[in-house]
């Protein structure tokens, strides 16, 4: 047990706790301190995520309030992550700090395959050093300072200054260094010309990171970031009603409030010839961690905080359709006209068109569509009915049964066309013709005088059509569509049976079948797959993975492999002896990327051979984690 142990000030660093400690206690070596605060002697000083804290926290005198999660929330940098986490990976994440897990730390929370690097050196705020050196008689090292993206002080609005103390001792990751015996009694704190331009935004973010440390959130997990953003994207029409990006807009609006200086200085380039970057996959594929410096530079260009990512973020898609609760359109129910649907099922339709389909759905059983085009064109309010329920069916029998009540009054008194009526009862197996021999009394002339009536504006929609048509000669519906989104929906929805007989005229596939000696080219075949398989393990430069692909684009056959594989069976076995599933090529690339840090006579760390071998992805295979041992004991012999 630890006798002794000093109470940790406000913010300060688990590094700097254990520097003062170890400042105090006086032992005589490093790794005696290791071994008295961690109950080991291989734990290494690091800033963001230090691991074996629950020994730390058994170590010390019962009923206290120094556990190992109190030593996380208030003294690592895991409260920063955590809201940009899901649970299950921050609790992973935890659990590591509390046991023995440090070397997966970096890989988990994404800091390792990020391009925001931390910082070289230990960094502090003069005028809070003056503060502490007021208060406590001694200064320390704050968590804030050391977080990147963070360069000026939050609370006194200083430029934050780098110590002689590195971040990370390449000669002893063992070693802790106290601020007091570092920083300098007067500081000539002189800002950057380019730090004076950006100050506001760098100010914003650096309170952005402050309200995390100082108030600890709890994941928000990656799917409700991802429909946050979208929202708000969508609020600011730099996303679609579908949830698609407008990608060029985006960007080009975020590189005008945040300058390219800017971005670098963050660690956060966008470069102009990416069409994938960081700012895309933040958004559109959120499955992975990003580091959270990049999310709060997004909140901050949307115009958002923290909190706002932890209100009810509405589904974009149930937006457009207003704002609920919705009415029942159903006559025979008692709440009809009345507000009283309180959700809706949204989906897309099933033909491409990425048009947007609202299910209403009342507790009656009566149940209606509403839908909206691809890109909020303009149209009229147009409902449709799925299901019509109990209470309307038991009211169409009841009525059907009248003779007294003809076919117009009682599609008025149901609120459908009679044609409807006609179709329900039909359904429900009531009698043809109704009692009293009352007909579908609509004039025949009227009937087929609605089948062709023209809508309004037709004319002009016809013309834009044909003219399309003439313009594009060669080409079929779909194309047109593409061209033309609002001509073809106006049309396909107020103008169906013209617009039927009006379509390109689809033209037949001809199909010259051959006759294909199978067995000559699976021999063929078999050998010159092996030859370049070869040829691509052997070739100097970058490493190019021998898959199926690569090899059927370096022969051009790769369509023959994906349609006929089957066809070619001696192929097929040389295809699965040479080519590499992705741990072979991972191995292959830490075996290339040992070879290239020897000829430069380099002595790589850890994170630079993952970086270069680009296996960061690959860190959850024990082979890999073996093959990687393997390579960095390489340079130690």
């Amino acid at each position: 047990m630890i006798c002794f142990f000093p109470d940790p000030y406000i913010d300060e660093i688990f590094y700097s706790i254990c520097a003062r400690y170890s400042q105090i206690a006086s032992l005589p070596s490093v790794r005696g301190v290791l071994r008295v605060l961690f109950n080991s002697p291989n734990v290494i000083a690091t800033l963001e995520f230090q691991s074996h804290l629950e020994n730390l926290s058994k170590s010390l005198p019962p009923g206290g309030i120094y556990t190992s999660d109190y030593f996380i929330d208030n003294h690592t940098l895991l409260p920063i992550f955590s809201p940009f986490l899901t649970k299950e990976r921050e609790k992973r994440i935890r659990d590591d700090m509390k046991g023995t897990g440090g070397p997966n730390l970096h890989y988990r929370s994404g800091v390792m395959a990020s391009t925001v690097k931390s910082f070289d050196w230990m960094r502090y705020c003069p005028s809070c050093v003056l503060e502490d050196r007021t208060n406590y008689d001694m200064t320390y090292w704050h968590r804030l300072p050391q977080v990147p993206g963070v360069f000026v002080c939050p609370t006194h609005g200083d430029h934050i200054l780098n110590s002689e103390v590195p971040a990370r001792n390449r000669r002893s990751r063992l070693t802790y260094t106290s601020a007091e015996g570092v920083i300098p009694d007067k500081v000539v704190n002189k800002q950057p010309l380019f730090y004076e331009e950006c100050h506001d935004i760098l100010l914003r973010i650096s309170k952005s990171i402050f309200r995390l440390l100082e108030n600890p959130h709890d994941p928000v997990g990656f799917e409700a970031t991802r429909r946050f953003y979208l929202y708000r994207l969508y609020e600011v029409g730099l996303a679609s009603s579908t949830g698609r990006l407008r990608s060029s807009e985006l960007l080009g609006e975020f590189k005008t409030k945040y300058s390219k200086n800017l971005l670098t200085l963050l660690g956060c380039n966008l470069e102009d010839d990416v069409e994938e970057n960081w700012l895309l996959r933040l958004i559109r594929n959120h499955r992975t961690s990003h580091h959270p410096l990049r999310h709060i530079l997004l909140l901050d260009f949307l115009g958002s905080t923290l909190n706002d990512l932890y209100g009810d973020t509405p589904e974009i898609e149930k937006k457009l359709f207003g704002v609920g609760p919705w009415p029942c359109l159903n006559p025979c129910c008692e709440k009809y006209l009345q507000n009283c649907i309180d959700d809706i099922h949204v989906q897309k339709s099933g033909d491409n068109s990425e048009m947007q389909i609202g299910i209403f759905s009342c507790k009656c059983g009566f149940s209606y569509k509403k839908i909206l085009p691809a890109d909020n064109q303009e149209q009229k309010e147009a409902y449709y009915a799925i299901s019509y329920g109990p209470l309307w069916e038991s009211r169409l029998i009841d009525l059907w049964e009248n003779p007294e009540i003809s076919l117009r009054e009682l599609a008025r008194i149901l609120n459908v066309d009679p044609r409807t009526i006609n179709r329900q009862a039909n359904r429900l197996g009531l009698s043809f013709p109704r009692p009293g021999g009352h007909r579908l009394e609509i004039n025949p002339d009227d009937v087929l005088k609605e089948k062709i009536e023209v809508p309004p504006d037709a004319n002009k929609y016809r013309e834009g059509w044909l003219s399309l048509i003439t313009g594009n000669p060669d080409k079929g519906t779909s194309y047109l569509r593409k061209i033309s989104p609002g001509l073809y929906t106006w049309l396909y929805r107020n103008d169906a049976d013209w617009f039927r007989t009006h379509k390109p005229v689809a033209k037949k596939t001809i199909s010259i079948e051959e006759r294909v000696d199978w067995q000559n080219r699976d021999i063929e075949l078999s050998s010159l797959v092996l030859i370049e398989g070869n040829k691509l393990l052997s070739e100097p430069g970058k490493l190019i993975r021998v898959s199926i692909s690569s090899i059927g684009r370096k022969l051009g056959c790769l369509a023959l492999f994906q349609k006929h594989i089957d066809k070619l069976p001696l192929t097929k076995a040389a295809l699965s002896e040479i080519t590499e599933d992705q741990v072979a090529f991972g191995k292959r690339r830490l075996h290339w990327v040992v070879e290239q840090f020897k000829s430069e006579n380099t002595f790589p760390n850890r994170w630079q051979m993952i970086k270069k071998a680009g296996i960061e992805r690959l860190l959850i295979y024990q082979d890999i984690i073996d093959e990687l041992d393997k390579a960095m004991d390489s340079f130690r012999t």
